[in-house]
């Protein structure tokens, strides 16, 4: 009984058994989140026949880097997509859109068998719409919790033979996009959140007893000059460890089981010396079109104590294209320009958003979840009081219950 594990790239895994073939979150050509993201794995020359040849794909959730319509164009509509049935459908709506409907909806801890292996999708155990997936195959169990929190809350099978996921730190907008953050702050938050990240991989590990760690999901290259010299990222190497076995991704692509032991670990993918950073999308022409962030927030149906102050243009060179003011508390909408230290003045929580022109317009005409532009580090962002639960609904209403 023999099951192989292929790291196709980023967070794409190829897991075959005698009898089943599926893959997980392909993202394997083109950019992420805007173009902010570039795959950092080239993939095999043939991907798109491997991937259009599975049993399968499982999406675990909809950011741009496991749900992306530059990879997902080649492959074809019919394919069965096993999707975690969120409330909001924040994964089955953006792959509607791109064409496919043959959806798996699984409900959280039940269990559905394909062929010769038996599933089941956790919810992160956070407010986030995020999953993560465990396969049995015999006595062969791969659990993956992705980018979650806390999986499932903790509650979790034992005897684990391959644990994976995301190990990097990656996707730091916070704190490293927000103004009102001095640098050392920036840095101390992300020396904590690794540290935290770090202990939470290892305690889901001794609490399923797995045997080997994964690391994968941290394969990106970061567009953004500052982001890209600022941010601290863990290696695959900072996870090596005793009481486990650590599958080496930085050195090796396929891992074959004899099931439940690893058999074989090899680097077998050709991939291309060069990674080509061609953008598989066309950005809209740059036009100032305001009426379209104008009826996005008209049709949002948001409604919170906050208020918006959103400048559209070039963070980066201190160009406004437009300015919009918005107070979800009574969906009122003002267009003009102002200055940004009248947020300072607020009495009321407020968030500021300097947005890349593109990067809006890309999100808008394609309706993508508004996480892509922080995701992307497409913006610069103040907000007052300066604490999560101020902005928390606006980026999980904007990125999962409406997206345009």
């Amino acid at each position: 009984m023999k099951v192989t594990i292929t790291l196709l790239g980023h967070a794409c895994l190829l897991i075959e058994t005698p009898k089943l073939k599926f893959v997980t979150d392909p993202w394997l050509v083109g950019g992420a989140f805007c173009d902010g993201w570039q795959p950092a794995l080239v993939p095999p020359e043939n991907w798109v026949e491997i991937v259009n040849d599975v049993d399968f794909i499982y999406i675990s959730h909809n950011h741009n880097d496991h749900l992306n319509e530059n990879t997902l164009e080649y492959i074809r509509k019919d394919i069965p997509m096993l999707i975690p049935n969120f409330e909001t459908k924040s994964v089955e709506r953006p792959l509607r859109n791109l064409g496919f409907y043959n959806f798996i909806p699984l409900d959280f801890c039940v269990t559905h068998t394909v062929k010769d292996s038996v599933f089941k999708i956790y919810p992160s155990g956070d407010d986030r719409d995020d999953s993560g997936l465990l396969m049995g195959y015999h006595n062969f169990k791969f659990l993956t919790s992705v980018d979650s929190n806390n999986l499932n809350n903790g509650g979790l099978p034992d005897n684990i033979t391959v644990y994976a996921s995301s190990f990097a730190g990656g996707a730091s907008g916070y704190p490293l996009l927000f103004n009102n953050k001095t640098e050392q702050e920036k840095i101390k938050i992300l020396e904590d959140n690794l540290l935290t990240l770090k202990n939470n991989v290892k305690t889901t590990i001794e609490k399923t007893k797995a045997k080997y760690y994964l690391p994968y999901a941290g394969f990106a290259n970061m567009e953004n000059d500052y982001v890209r010299k600022t941010d601290i990222l863990l290696s695959v190497e900072d996870y090596e460890d005793t009481k486990y076995k650590l599958l080496r991704s930085d050195l090796n692509d396929k891992w074959t089981f004899q099931v439940p032991s690893l058999n074989h670990a090899a680097s077998s993918i050709e991939r291309p010396s060069e990674h080509s950073k061609k953008k598989l999308h066309k950005l809209p022409k740059r036009t100032s079109n305001l009426d379209d962030t104008y009826k996005y927030f008209e049709k949002s149906n948001f409604r919170k104590n906050l208020r918006l102050y959103l400048d559209v243009g070039l963070p980066e060179w201190h160009h406004i294209d437009y300015s919009l003011y918005v107070n979800f508390e009574n969906n009122k909408q003002v267009i003009g320009n102002y200055k940004e230290k009248i947020i300072k003045d607020e009495k009321q929580p407020s968030l500021y958003l300097y947005v890349d022109y593109d990067a809006w317009q890309y999100m808008l005409k394609n309706k993508r979840p508004i996480e892509d532009i922080f995701i992307g580090n497409k913006c610069r962002i103040d907000r007052y009081p300066d604490s999560y639960d101020v902005d928390k609904d606006f980026w999980y209403h904007f990125s999962n219950i409406y997206t345009g």
